[in-house]
Parts: C-alpha cells; structure tokens; sequence
C-alpha cells in the first residue's frame, strides 16, 4: 500500500519542484530594453576645400627642327677636286672649316689676266695724268690751245675708266678664285649631300643641305579657346616677352625634360586645323642630351597665374557643374560651382566654394540632397586623385587632328 502511494506521490512533487524552480528563476531575470536597429549609413570619401594659387599651363606638341637651314650650292662652275670627310649625310662641321675645293686653274689664270690689265689701266692713267698736267700749265701760258686742252682732260678721263673697270674685273677674279673653296657658313650638321670627287658642278647647283645645331625650334599648336590661358599681349601676332615652356621626350628608352622659350606667334589662325601656332626656341647648349631633328616632343606652355582656385579630382564634380559637400551633420549638399577649366585628372573650380568644406569625392549612384553619409577623411598614405601635371583640353583636340 504505501509503495503504490509513493508511485503516485512522487511525480507530483517533481512536478511542484521544477515549477518552484522556474518562477524563481523568471523572478530573478534582469530587464531587457529592447533598441530599434541603428541605420546603416553609407560611408564617403572627403577632402577639405583648399583654395591656392596656380598657374596655368597649355599642352602642346611639336618636332624638333633647327632654326637655320640652308643648301649648299657652288658659285662657280668646276671640277671638285677634294672633299671634307665630315661632308657626309650626318657629318659634324664647324663654322669656317672648308667642306669642298673646286679646280682654281681657270679662275686662277683669269685673276692673273685681271691683275695685268689693271697694271697697264695704271701705267696708261699716270701717263694720261701727266700729259694733262703739261697741257694744263701750256694753256694757263696760252701756248696750247683750248682744243688740245680739251683732248687731254678727255684722255684722262677714259684712262680712269679704263683702270676701274680694270679694277672691278680683278676683284670679280679674285671672288671667284676665293669661291673655289667652299667653307662651312655655321656649326652644324650635314643633313643630305649629293656629290662626289672629280664631279662636275654648276653654278646653282645644290650639292648638300646643312642646319645648324645650337638652335632648335618647335612649333606647337594650341586650340583658339585656350589662348586666354597664356600671357600674351593685345594680339596673338606677336610674343613681346619670352614664355617658359618645359619640354620631354624618350630618348634611348628613357624619359627626360629640358626648358625652352616661347618666342613669337604666327599671325594667323590655320585654315585647316583651326590652331594657332607658336614658334618655341631651344638652347643646345642648356640639354644635358643631344637634341636629333625630327624628334617628337610634348611641350607645357606656362600661362597666367590664377589667385583662389580650387583642384578637386574629376569624379568630385557631377554633370560638369555641381559638387557634393558633406555639412556640419554629415548630410550630403548639391552645390553648383563655377569651374574654370577641366583637366585630364582634375578640375579647377574658382567659385561656389569654401574654404575649409568637405567635398565628398566617393561615386554614388543615388544621392539626395540632406542623406546622412559617414565620412570618411583622405589619409596622407592613400593615393591623391589631384595630379600636378598640368594638361589641358588641347590634348584631346590635338589628336583628333592627328587621327
């Protein structure tokens, strides 16, 4: 009997135990306040808006060519009897070496025959000049008469002639006999030749094509629209004042630069092209490496200076006219900007901004004016999307041209 009462009992109690057991446990429970979930906000680059003074500058493009060239031609027909080693296509020279010698026999023979002829207009002219004399005293005495006069001043007269053009004659010879030698006019280079020893040549006739090599010159398009760019004077005619220009190109598989000068402008605009063409001017002797004509070369031209502007990175701005600023409660703001000139990396802007703002230059695909963003400071360690290289539109619209 009482083995079956615990049976019965026992469960019951168990039951009662885990009950207790609970309430207390639900009883001891801190409370829990429940949040609702944080929004997720997206996060921005920014950078402060820094306002700076620039210059402006214009790209540009050109081959090197010298600034004299000239083609060799004889004054004087002959056979060449020597020419220089250095007259060779490429041949080095300086100025006064001689390039090539011409048979003198012949204006040799002639200069001799000249000087003859002026010794006997000389002999006839003091003869000539003595009789005068004589004449001259006779008829002060009136012991000639005025006739006779007359006839030895005339005699005079013609014995003269006779000696200058005696004169004239041998200094023709003797410029001919000099010109059987032909000497280097500058220091340069021989860009073709076309003769040989023991040729026949003509007076007129171009045996080579020299270019001097201390000056060199480009001449570099830039579109009309960005002529306001440089500091030229009233008209584009005419540069009053010398503009640095920095030029580069590869040379042996390698990068270099060098400074030159803008000089002078062509006075009209290209029919075809629709450029305006400057004529730049390089020193040889300030390249640290050889200059080669024909090279291909990149030019920026220095322009005016631009005081308050503002360098953002091309994909800070939207639609060519409007910036996202993030504001003092990190709300996104549309602003509308003034912008001078785009550039291939950067975009100068000269109004609708200030100092000290923060420009969101992450891309976003939806923006609302006063979305709340998280933003995100440009560390110095990340790469700055503002380049220094100064490059203008006139890149591209230079090779259009070429294509």
């Amino acid at each position: 009997m009482n083995r079956l009462v615990n049976k019965k009992v026992l469960p019951v109690m168990v039951l009662l135990g885990a009950t207790l057991l609970a309430s207390v446990l639900l009883a001891l429970e801190p409370d829990v306040k429940l949040k609702p979930p944080s929004a997720l906000l997206p996060a921005v680059r920014v950078i402060p808006v820094a306002m700076q003074s620039k210059t402006l500058a214009v790209l540009s493009e050109g081959v090197l060519k010298p600034s004299t060239e000239s083609t060799l031609v004889p004054e004087v027909d002959g056979r060449i009897l020597w020419l220089a080693q250095s007259l060779v296509v490429g041949g080095h020279f300086t100025q006064g070496d001689e390039l090539l010698r011409i048979d003198p026999a012949d204006y040799q023979a002639a200069a001799d025959e000249a000087q003859a002829l002026l010794t006997q207009a000389t002999v006839e002219e003091d003869f000539a000049g003595d009789e005068f004399k004589r004449n001259q005293k006779l008829y002060q005495q009136k012991l000639v008469s005025q006739t006779k006069y007359d006839d030895s001043k005339r005699h005079l007269s013609l014995r003269r002639a006779e000696k200058q053009r005696a004169d004239i004659a041998l200094g023709r010879a003797q410029r001919d006999l000099e010109r059987t030698v032909i000497h280097a006019p500058y220091t340069g280079r021989v860009r073709t030749e076309s003769v040989a020893a023991g040729q026949f040549v003509r007076r007129g006739d171009v045996i080579a094509e020299l270019y001097a090599n201390d000056r060199f010159e480009v001449r570099l398009p830039v579109a009309r629209d960005q002529l306001r760019y440089l500091n030229l004077p009233q008209g584009p005619q005419q540069f009053l004042k010398p503009t640095p220009v920095r030029f580069s190109a590869g040379y042996g598989g390698e990068g270099y630069s060098w400074y030159g000068e803008l000089v002078r402008g062509e006075a009209e605009v290209d029919a075809r092209s629709r450029m305006f063409y400057g004529i730049a001017e390089i020193h040889a002797a300030q390249v640290s490496k050889p200059l080669l004509m024909g090279m291909f070369v990149q030019a920026q031209i220095e322009g005016v200076v631009v005081e308050s502007v503002v360098s953002l990175p091309r994909v800070a701005v939207r639609d060519d006219q409007h910036v996202l600023i993030v504001d003092a409660d990190d709300r996104l703001r549309v602003r509308a900007v003034e912008v001078l000139r785009s550039e291939r990396d950067q975009v100068l802007i000269v109004g609708g901004l200030k100092a000290g703002e923060r420009v969101c230059i992450s891309p976003l695909d939806v923006v609302v004016d006063g979305m709340r963003v998280k933003p995100v400071p440009l560390t110095t360690t990340e790469p700055h999307p503002v380049s220094d290289t100064l490059v203008t539109d006139a890149s591209a619209r230079l090779t259009q041209l070429r294509e």
